[in-house]
Formats: C-alpha cells, structure tokens, sequence
C-alpha cells in the first residue's frame, strides 16, 4: 500500500466519502439537500491574494490557483450542505484547537517587572538549579597498579605523579558534571572525586581504561543561577506561564456565559 494511503488527511477524505455515499444508500436525506446552490464568487480580495502570491507577470499562476480556490470552496461548500461536518469529531477537535487559538490572541501578556520575574524564579527554582561540577588532573598507569601506588608514595611536592602515559581524553578535565564523569570514567571514579577535597593527588582509581592517579581541582556544588545569567530563558517561561493562566481565565469566563444544566442523582 502506498504511504500516502496511509497519511490522517487522506484517511479523513476517504471517511468523508463513505459518510457521503451512506447518506444516499442508507440514510435520510440531508436538511439542506435540495437547496439550491449559491454562486461561488471570486471576490476582488481573493484575487489580490493569489495576484500577490504569483507575482504580477505570472497571469498563468494566478488563474491556476484561483481554479483551485474554486474547487476547493465548491467541495467545503457541498460537504456543508450535506452535514457531514456534523458530529465529527475530527472537525470537533480542530475547531476546539481554533477556538484556543483565537482565545490565544487576546490574551498575551505585558512584560513583566524583575520582582515578578524574580518570584518565578524563586517559586520555580529547581527548573534553574546549575548542577555540581568538579575540574582535576589525571595521571594515567594502563594496568599498572603498583606503579601508581609507587609514584603516590614518592610525591613529596604539587608536581603530577612520575612514570604516568599518554591518555587518550587529555590530562585535565574542566567543569563536568557527575553525568559526564560517570560516562567517561564510571561510577567508581566518579564518586571518588565528587567527595574528595580539592588540592591533593590521590587513587589509585579505576575506569574502564585503567588505572589512575587524579587531583581535584575545583569541586563547583550545585547552586540557583542569578536571575541576570538566564533571563531570556526566565522571561520565556514567565510568559509562556502566564498566557497560559490568562487563557484557563478567559475559556472559564466563556463557559460561564452558558447555561449550566444542573445535575441530580438518580435514586
């Protein structure tokens, strides 16, 4: 079966048909059925439209897009008049999304003040908390455990342990979380240094290349970001936020304009 049998759009159109065809074969003839049917009229806006789209050298463009235009109301207009838009609720659902949108419209709101985005900030913390890192150097002895307990015990100063070989990721390793760590030295490794103090050589320790000898650095723990270093991203939340409760308000004040029906229990 070709794919594009296989698209939403083409399962709606196939759907249309057969509700079509049922309404001749098998059911009661539509309200409107024998209604006469108006003139399709190509107003001087729709013209423009596809003039404006074509460009103006292109008459041929035009008048192909116009045609389809024409085909295109023809078809939406005896849909309509056979009901089948009716009850559908593939239409229910799309005019539901348009009626959000156009709600959506009216209800953007105003830059807010940096009080307002700093309680954001505050009440929604934990979406901006920077996490731990740690930076330190490595010395790295293959297999050779024994070697890099003996180059620990002979340190006697800050200088790298002696008798260590080219690593193939470097020797020093900056501002990365546990995450990365664990990734490129495993959990054991990683647990090590995310405990340890900063200014002295220590291990042995192994990763899934070997043994090594490390000296943390820095150890960065986990902290708020101040306002100023995200407040594009604060700003974009706020209002995503806010135009969100402005639109709950605004779809809670439409549906209280209709009557509610009550409902009792049945004994």
């Amino acid at each position: 079966m070709k794919s594009w049998l296989r698209q939403p759009v083409v399962h709606f159109v196939f759907g249309g048909i057969l509700l079509f065809a049922a309404h001749f074969l098998w059911g009661e003839p539509p309200e409107n059925g024998d209604a006469e049917r108006e003139e399709i009229l190509v107003s001087p806006e729709v013209q423009a439209h596809f003039e404006a789209r074509a460009g103006q050298e292109n008459q041929n463009d035009v008048d192909r897009m116009v045609q389809l235009w024409v085909r295109e109301e023809a078809l939406l207009r005896e849909a309509r008049r056979l009901r089948l838009d009716a009850q559908d609720p593939i239409v229910d659902r799309r005019l539901v999304q348009l009626m959000r949108f156009a709600l959506q419209s009216e209800v953007d709101a105003p830059d807010p003040t940096t009080e307002e985005l700093e309680a954001y900030l505050s009440e929604h913390h934990s979406r901006y908390r920077t996490e731990a890192t740690v930076s330190f150097e490595q010395v790295f002895f293959a297999d050779d455990r024994e070697g890099a307990s003996g180059a620990l015990a002979q340190l006697s100063s800050d200088e790298p342990p002696q008798g260590g070989r080219p690593f193939l990721h470097g020797d020093r390793f900056m501002r990365l979380n546990r995450t990365q760590v664990s990734a490129r030295f495993g959990e054991e490794f990683s647990g090590a240094l995310f405990k340890a103090e900063p200014g002295s050589w220590q291990g042995p320790s192994m990763s899934a290349y070997g043994v090594h000898l490390w000296k943390l650095v820095e150890h960065r723990a986990e902290r708020l970001a101040p306002l100023e270093s995200i407040r594009d991203r604060v700003l974009r939340d706020w209002r995503e936020s806010e135009n969100e409760r402005r639109l709950e308000l605004r779809i809670d004040a439409l549906v209280n304009s209709y009557p509610q029906a009550s409902h009792s229990s049945v004994e």
